[in-house]
Order: C-alpha cells, then structure tokens, then sequence
C-alpha cells in the first residue's frame, strides 16, 4: 500500500516487543539530538555513543541480562575508536550496555529507522524522510496536549479576530489578504475537532481500564491519567 512505501517493511517491529519503551526513547532522543534541528550528520559512533546515554538514563528499560538477538558485527570507519571507548569503561555492566547499545543501532538500521551514508572514508548517520515523519508525530503525542490544543484555540481566535476587522472601504491589499484566516481558520478548526475526538477515545480507554482494574491501585492510577487527560 502507498502508505507504508516509505517505511521499511520491519519498522514497527521496534514497537511490537519486549523492548518496544527503550526503543522509542532512543528514537525520541535521536531526533531531538540529531534530526530536529539544522542538518547534522553523526557518526555511527556518536549515535550508538547517544543510544547508551539513553539506555543509563532510563535503566528501568533494560537489564544487564537483556539479549537482543544474536547480530553481526557493525562494521564503520568508527569501529575502532569505539573499541576504545569499551576499553575506557570501567564496570563490566558499562562493557554490557555499550555492547547492547551497537545492536541497537545495528536493529535500527535493519528496520529502517537509520541509514549510513558514505562519503569517502567517512560514515555519516540520517534518518529518511518516512521514518522521521513517523517519529515527529510519535514526538508531537509525547508532549503536553494541553499546551497543543490551548494554542490552537488562540491561534483560531486571532484569526477570527484579524476578519472582523475587514470593511468594505479598506482597499489595502494586505489587509484585505486577511480575509483567508477564514480558511484558515476553518482547517485549524477541523485539527481541533480532530484532537478532541482523539482525547475522546483515550478516555474510553481509561474507562475500560478503570472497569476491568481487580485493584484500588490501578484504579487510582487510571483515573489519575483520566484527570492529566480531561484537562486539555
């Protein structure tokens, strides 16, 4: 299907097992290090050097007896100062996790998510434009929908506003050009109704799980959720 023609065919593998939570967070701080600002082109070295800090941040993700699949050996112009960054680790846990960070990489290489270019001697880490799409929308879901939906609501008001003030007798073209805020206006609207129906079906969720919960526990930490979610 013409939807997924700019994914690899094994990328939501990512999110489809055991490890799907430390995945996404590497995603999530590749593209905020790397592919959400001006161009910048990481070595494979500093990508997989970006996964380990992500995976001692979040240790709740992973553990020392983790295995991920046996994988072959990545192969970079970098391959040989990372041997050297093993070496200057001092733990064997730190061994490990360096170790579990390259088949990381090398995961999100097979499925798609990364691709190595060279150029010359050098190898240079991007992130095609499908993957990146996808995970800026994942990013977008990860923030504060409050704030998202607050400031479509202002910028609908301000373009209403900007129409309200047209008369007849104004002949300057650039505020007759303000006319098109209606249209404007009218799409932020449906990206609106749009959201609200989204927020809509996640508390159907909450209910359900609040219905099925067998505990106090999980029912207060449903409805704690419901309380974040109600609020935007």
């Amino acid at each position: 299907m013409s939807l997924f023609r700019h994914l690899h065919d094994e990328a939501f593998l990512a999110f489809s097992r055991d490890h799907k939570h430390l995945y996404a967070a590497c995603l999530l701080d590749l593209l905020e290090r790397f592919f959400s600002g001006a161009p910048s082109f990481p070595t494979p070295q500093q990508v997989v050097h970006a996964i380990y800090d992500v995976m001692r941040a979040n240790p709740g993700l992973w553990s020392e007896g983790d295995d991920f699949g046996t994988l072959p050996e990545m192969i970079s112009a970098g391959r040989r100062r990372i041997r050297k960054a093993d070496i200057a680790l001092a733990s064997e846990k730190g061994d490990k996790a360096l170790g579990l960070a390259r088949q990381l990489y090398a995961r999100l290489l097979a499925w798609g998510w990364l691709e190595e270019e060279e150029y010359g001697l050098r190898v240079t880490v991007d992130m095609a434009m499908g993957p990146l799409l996808v995970i800026q929308r994942l990013a977008s879901l990860n923030k504060d929908l409050s704030q998202r939906f607050g400031g479509l609501i202002v910028q609908i008001r301000l373009n209403l506003e900007a129409v309200e003030k047209l008369r007849p007798e104004i002949t300057d073209r650039k505020q007759r050009e303000a006319a098109l805020a209606v249209r404007e206006a009218r799409n932020q609207a449906d990206q609106f109704t749009k959201s609200l129906r989204a927020i809509l079906a996640d508390l159907k969720r909450i209910r359900r799980t609040v219905m099925e919960s067998k505990t106090v526990a999980t029912r207060l930490e449903a409805s704690s959720r419901s309380s974040s979610t109600s609020s935007c």
